[in-house]
This record gives structure tokens, sequence and C-alpha cells, in this order.
């Protein structure tokens, strides 16, 4: 078919057109947007319309022609069996109504053979051209002759005509002209051609179809891709249609019309190697040749792209990806049957080179796309099982999860158990127990009960109670010590024998931690750090809980060096933003804010909510609640404390372990009390349970100590337990019980304990919150010590206290740290340029500062600034 109707582009035949020929059809959309790009006179001396068949090329051409009457227009239309004698006849019989003496006068130069113009024809048209300033040369079909030469010639004698001639040529893919990029060419293509939305709806309402609503359009417009040709064919079938849906979902490269174009413009015009590659390559959504040459295995692959594009068969860019190529959807549509016809497993074998291909590549959406495609579960599997450590490396199971659920056919133990591994990665553990739940696993499979139980027990780092995750983790360990390591399904490269082992063993140190049992939870953790084969995350996640247990537990040093392990590590393994260095990060912001470094110490807690936010860590942000309250008490922002204690209350998750809940109960007592609640405070702390937290039972003094019940006070020291391990239990009760002593008139005790015991090993850590936070019972006691017995250390804690207090004084006034720092210097005999000259700032920079603290403060000078700051023990 070498002349084919596209919307009135061309007669159906084989000969030559002109823009007489060309018909009106009036459902056709005249789109001026198109004629504009063709001004009565073409600014540019060569204009090429390039599309392949369909496109509406010659119409727009003849369209533009008959529209210039005074326009000076020779017309040249060529067909496939022409050769350079044919086309040599062709342009002087369209020359001739311009140059009438032009045939007589070129008859001698006429080429004498059909493979080429030779070098006298195209020279002497050219020298006839010359005598029409002014005139339009329209070359239609450029590229339809199967002599190559002839035309290779005519697309470089076209970039060399006359300065006063504007040519105008129609083919199907790219002359030298565009695709050389030359200067002085205006391209107007495919995209330029195809139709908009409104217009393929204008299309079908003018050929009295029916209205198509939002969703038949964009599919439509889908489908063809605004192909005229196509557009007309859909807008034919859908005459007298009562369901629009169904002829638009219909709509395929296998249509009777759309097949017959698509196989004489494309299939018929290529040898069978490149046919063969156009079916083999149908299954790829994109084109790329490296793709293409592992599908269809054929090494020549980016040539024979090239060619196609080049050539206008119906190949183009990928608007969404730059640098591919696609088909377009209905030519993909007719490969696509054509490779069927061969039978499944043929294509199969395609997708499944496809899938690994991508998988290679580490594109796991991309491979298991095509591995769904061959309907065949395992191979989905496969991917999901290649990519999915790497995903619970980088902390982003989800798109794991929405392949899993592309896996085709029923449920499967094995399926399950995978959803349930991506589910408990997700933070999704209510929806995981669900999948467990409702998994029938046999008696015989213990296998699967063992990866089962060990995922429960790893539930404790979300939100799972601490003595159901031990008894999991003890039932999955005892499974493991039965099991041969092969009876084991290592899933998603996550649920081997021995991942499953520390899995558990390292959840269940974890849980313990939670009930309060130190030294079992520390040599857990111990126990599996030393496995020689830990998994990267699982040492990151174990080696950051033992870095909160060292830190709640008051053993500063050794939670920053496990912390800091943690995170060396995860920066070594791409595993910082993976959710297992939260507790070491939480444990590195309790360190700072123990040695009273607020700035440090807050700017970590910032950085941890944001990524509390990715994550669904129920424990972790109540850990972090208690974090930040701390430092809000510290700072003196107690309302922005409480809220972010009662966030926790009011968030609707289950409670944390018992040491977390505790220690939130502890903290918002510690802030009502700073507070002056203290009944408020108290009904915080009586929901607290039996103490297992040392903070906790602190608190429960302090509240004694606050209401002035010395006795009570006592009777909760004589009952306080501390752990071997626990240095923070040891402080404090050390630090409470010299309190009470001092409060009794008992001051040699109190010296004895808080000078000689507890303030050289909180020194030895940098513990500077456990004595500030204690308020202002410890601080009467040492100020008593240090009149007893003065020291470096007890001094030090003193001035820690005049400072808690400035800071708090501050935010209560809203003072920045700078103008803190220049306050402090108000009640000396300092004037304001010696004020300045100390702080290394110019005199008008203080005195804004100054005006600003005034405000701030309330008063109109520094007088009363000075009397101010002193009632806010602020000076």
């Amino acid at each position: 078919m070498d002349h084919v109707e596209e919307l009135g582009d061309r007669p159906v035949g084989n000969e030559p057109v002109t823009p007489a020929t060309v018909g009106d059809d009036p459902a056709l959309v005249l789109r001026a947007r198109l004629l504009d790009r063709l001004p009565p006179v073409p600014p540019t001396r060569l204009t090429v319309l390039h599309a392949p068949a369909g496109y509406g090329k010659t119409v727009l051409a003849s369209r533009w022609a008959a529209s210039r009457a005074a326009l000076p227009v020779a017309w040249v239309s060529f067909r496939a069996d022409d050769d350079a004698r044919t086309m040599a006849a062709r342009l002087v019989e369209g020359l001739a109504p311009l140059v009438p003496q032009a045939p007589a006068a070129l008859r001698s130069s006429l080429p004498t053979v059909p493979r080429s113009f030779g070098r006298q024809f195209l020279p002497a048209l050219r020298r006839h051209l010359s005598v029409l300033d002014g005139a339009v040369l329209v070359l239609d079909a450029l590229d339809t002759p199967r002599a190559a030469t002839p035309v290779s010639e005519l697309e470089r004698w076209t970039m060399g005509l006359p300065a006063g001639i504007r040519t105008v040529v129609t083919c199907r893919g790219w002359p030298e002209a565009v695709s050389s990029g030359r200067g002085g060419v205006r391209s107007i293509g495919a995209a330029d051609l195809a139709f908009t939305a409104e217009e393929v709806r204008a299309v079908v309402e003018r050929s009295s179809g029916p209205v198509l609503d939002e969703g038949q359009l964009e599919l439509l417009v889908a489908r063809t891709e605004g192909w005229p040709f196509a557009v007309r064919v859909a807008a034919t079938e859908l005459l007298g249609q009562a369901d629009p849906d169904r002829v638009v979902r219909r709509l395929l490269g296998t249509n009777r019309q759309i097949e017959a174009i698509l196989s004489a413009e494309v299939l018929e015009r290529v040898p069978e190697v490149v046919a063969r590659f156009l079916r083999r390559t149908s299954v790829l959504d994109v084109l790329r040749p490296d793709l293409c040459a592992a599908v269809a295995g054929e090494p020549h692959a980016g040539a024979i792209l090239e060619m196609l594009e080049r050539t206008g068969a119906f190949t183009g860019a990928d608007a969404h990806r730059p640098g591919d190529r696609r088909y377009h959807p209905l030519l993909r549509d007719l490969l696509r049957s054509g490779l069927r016809s061969e039978g499944a497993d043929a294509e199969r074998a395609l997708l499944r080179r496809a899938t690994d291909w991508y998988a290679r590549r580490g594109e796991p959406e991309l491979a298991a796309r095509y591995a769904v495609e061959t309907e065949d579960p395992d191979l989905v599997l496969g991917v999901v099982d290649r990519f999915a450590r790497a995903a619970f490396e980088q902390g982003a199971p989800e798109a794991m999860l929405d392949l899993l659920d592309a896996v085709p056919g029923g449920t499967r133990v094995d399926v399950a158990l995978r959803r349930a591994c991506l589910l408990t990665m997700a933070g999704a553990t209510r929806q995981a127990d669900q999948v467990l739940k409702e998994t029938h696993v046999g008696p015989a499979d213990r296998g699967a009960r063992a990866i089962g139980q060990a995922l429960r027990a790893t539930w404790v780092f979300f939100d799972a109670g601490a003595r159901a995750s031990i008894a999991a983790a003890d039932d999955a360990l005892g499974l493991l010590r039965e099991l041969d390591p092969d009876e084991v399904p290592d899933l998603l490269g996550l649920t081997s024998s021995s991942q499953l082992q520390v899995m558990a063993s390292g959840s269940r140190a974890r849980a313990l931690w939670g009930l309060g049992e130190l030294e079992d939870a520390r040599r857990g953790m111990v126990a599996a750090l030393g496995r020689p084969d830990l998994y990267a995350p699982w040492q990151v996640h174990v080696l950051s809980a033992l870095a909160v247990l060292e830190a709640w537990s008051g053993n500063l040093h050794a939670a920053l060096a496990a912390a800091r392990r943690a995170v060396v590590l995860a920066a070594r393994t791409g595993l910082l933003q993976h959710p297992a260095t939260l507790d070491a990060h939480l444990a590195i912001a309790h360190v700072l804010l123990e040695r009273d470094d607020l700035t440090r110490s807050v700017r970590i807690l910032d950085a941890i909510e944001g990524r509390l936010r990715r994550f669904r860590r129920p424990t972790s942000v109540a850990m972090w609640a208690v974090e930040l309250a701390s430092h809000r008490l510290a700072s003196g922002r107690l309302p922005e404390g409480l809220a972010a204690i009662r966030g926790v209350r009011t968030s609707g998750e289950p409670p944390p372990p018992p040491v977390v809940s505790q220690r939130v109960r502890a903290t918002e007592a510690r802030l009502l009390l700073q507070q002056r609640e203290l009944v408020g405070a108290e009904a915080a702390a009586a929901r607290g349970g039996v103490p297992v937290d040392p903070s906790f039972a602190a608190v429960t003094v302090h509240l004694a100590v606050a209401r002035g019940d010395l006795d009570a006070a006592t009777r909760y020291l004589a009952t306080w337990r501390v752990r071997p391990s626990d240095l923070q239990g040891a402080l404090s009760l050390g630090l409470w019980t010299s309190i009470v002593a001092a409060a009794r008139g008992e001051v040699e005790v109190a010296v004895r304990l808080l000078h000689d015991r507890v303030v050289p090993l909180a020194a030895a850590q940098g513990h500077r919150r456990l004595f500030l936070d204690a308020g202002e019972p410890c601080e009467r006691t040492l100020r008593a010590v240090s009149r007893v017995a003065p020291s470096r250390p007890v001094e030090g804690l003193l001035a820690a206290f005049e400072a808690s207090r400035a800071l708090a004084g501050g935010a209560v006034a809203g003072l920045s740290e700078r103008e803190l720092e220049i306050l402090r210097f108000l009640p000396t005999d300092l004037s304001a340029a010696e004020i300045a000259a100390h702080l290394y700032i110019s005199l008008n920079t203080l005195k804004t500062h100054l005006r600003t603290i005034y405000r701030k403060l309330g008063v109109g000078d520094r007088r009363d600034a000075v009397r101010r700051a002193a009632s806010l023990g602020l000076a």
C-alpha cells in the first residue's frame, strides 16, 4: 500500500497527488495552529513536515498551498516505485507551470540511468529555479520512493537552493536536514501533527459520534496518541454505538483498518530480521538498545531502533523517560498479537529476559512488572527476594509489599510469611499479626512456625508487650535448636536459621530491658553481638538498643561507645537512614542532656523527630518524647514538655514497655512539680505501678520530700532495690538518701554520701541533670555539703544550678542566649562601651540588644532591668 488515506492526506492508489486532488473531508478538523506554522512566506528556506503515515502531512501542506493563491507554488509528489528518471520527470512537470520553458531546456540533462540523477540534472534544475524569487517548491512524500540514492541526492539538493526559493518537504522519517540539526530548517513532527484532546473530541462529534466523557476521551487519546488516522477510525466505529467505553477499549492495533496501514507502512517495508526484532521487543514498555539486545538477542539493536525512528516507523521518544524510545501503542498491539501467535512460551521467555535485565540493573519495580506478566509466581517471588534486603536496609519495604501484591495465584504459606516480614519492616505489626493468624501452618512445618515466632519477637521494637515478645522469642529459639538449618526457608534473604536466631535473641534482650531486667538484657545483647555472621542491620539494632540500655542506666561512657559503633557501622553499610539507628541517636541525645549540653541534645532530637514521621515506632516516639520533655524541663519551657508527654498518652498506640512507661510518668511528674502542681504530679506518679525504672523511683521520693513527708520518703528509700549494673539507680538512691538525711538534720550522713560517693561517681560519667532535676532540695543539700566539705565538683554543680535557673528565667522572659549574656553584665560597674568591647560587638549593636532586653522584661532602664533579672534568678 504505497499511498494510504490519512484523513484526506492522500487518495487511495498509486498516483501522485497535487493540491487539487486532495479532497475536502467535512469531518476533518481544520487546525489553525498548524497552518500558522506555515505563514504566507515561510521564514525559513526549508520547512519539513515529518511523521509516519496518517498524520495529515499532505493535507496540511495542500491546505496551506490552496490558501495562498497569490503565492507561486510548484508541487511535486512522489510514489514508491519511482526511480531517478521518473522522479526527474515529476520535478520537471511540477516546475512547468512556473517556468514553461523548463521541460524543453532540461530535456538534455535528464538522468539516463535509474539509480542516480547524475551530475547535470539537479544543477540545471537549480539554475532554472533561480529566476523564481519568492516561489515555494513543495516536495510531497519525498522519502516514499524505494530508490534510496536519488532520494538522498534530492534531500541534499534542497539545502542548496537559491536564497529566493522556499522549500516545503513532507516525509515519513527524518531527512538529513532534520537529523543533522542544521540551522535554517523548520521541523514540524508527529508531536505537532497529532490531535490534541479537544481536536479528538471535535472529530468524534463532527462525525455524529457520541459525546465522550472525560474518562473516555482520555482513554481514546492515550490509545491513539492523537494519530489522526486512528482517531478517524475510532470516530467511524463510534457511530450509533450505545457503549462508547467498549469501542474505545477495543480500539487495538489489530483493528482491520489500523492493521492494514501499520502492516503496509512498517512490517512490509522492513526485512524479516527487523520484523522479528519488532515482534520480540513488543513485550517492552521502553526501547533501550542494551535492553532490546538482551531481550531480542539482536546485537545491532541500537542501529535498528535508530533506523526505525529515522524512517517514521511509529517509533519515537518516550516523553516520560528522556533518552528512551517506544512503539506507538497501536503498533505495539499489532506486534504483540503477532508474537503471541508464536506461542505463550516464546512470549514468556522474552518477559523472563526483560525481568532478568532489570533485576541485574537493580530496578525491582520494573523487573517485577515483567515477571508478573509471565504469570509465574516463583519468578515474581524471586524478584522480591532479590531486593527485599536492600529495601529493608534502606528502610523502605513498601515497594516490596506492592510487588508481593502482584504475585499471581492463590494464597501460599511462603507468600504469607514474606508479607508478614515486609509488614513488620514497615511497622505495620497489627497487619502482620493478622496475616500470621490467617495463615495455616501445618504441625510438620516447623520452619515456617519458627519464622512467624521470630517475627512476633521483633514486634517489641514497635508496640508488642515485652512478655509476649519474650514468649515468642523463646518458642522460636527452641524450634531453631531442634531444626536443621536446611529446614528453615530463607525468605527475602532474611529468614535463614542464623538470622532468625539473632532476630529472636536480640528482640528478647530488648524486651528484658523493657521489663527492667538489665543484667539479663545486657548479657543477651552482648551475646548477640558476638555472633560472627551477624547481619549489619541487626548489629545496628542491637548496638542501638544496648546504647539506650546503658544511657538510661547511667553508664554514659558505655552508652556513647555503643551508639557511636552503631552509627559508624550504619554509615559504612548505608544504613544511616534505617530506623535501627533511632535508639543510638536517642542514647546520644540522652547523654548530652545528662551532661547539660542542651544545644547539641535538642539538635539531635529535632533530627530524630523528622525520621519518626517516616517510620511507625511507637516505643521510639515515647522515648523521644521523654528526652524532649526533659530538655524542655531543663530549659524552663514546661508547657512544651507537658505537651510532648501528653502526646504519647493520647496517641492511641499501645503503652510502651514498663521502663519507658514509668519514665514517661516520672518526667510528667517532674514537669508538674516544677510548676508547683503537687497534686497533679502525684496523680501522674500514682499511675506508674511498681518501680522498675530509677527515675520513677526517684520522683516518688521527690514528691514525698516536696510535701514534707520525710517518713514516707524514708520508707520509699528503704524499699528501693538497685540492680548491680544500674548506675543511674545507685546514684539516684544515694542522692535522695543524702537529701532526706540533710532534711532530717543528719548533715554528716549527707556529706558522707554526697561528697564521698555520689558526686565523684556522677562526675566520672559527666552527670549533671541527675542533680539539677532534683531541684531545690538537691541545691540546699549541696550548699550544706559545700559549707562542710567544699570541693570543685560540688561547686561546679552549684554553678550549674545558677546557670540552669538563669536559662529557665530567660525562657520565661523570652530572652535569647546573647541577651542573657548581656544581662549578666548589667549589675556590674562596666559602662555600655566597656560591655560592648568585652563582648566584641559594636556599641550600636549592644544598644539594640538592650532595647530588646528592656522590652522583654517590661522595664525602662538598666537599673530596673537588674531588679527584674534578680527576681527571675537571671542576675
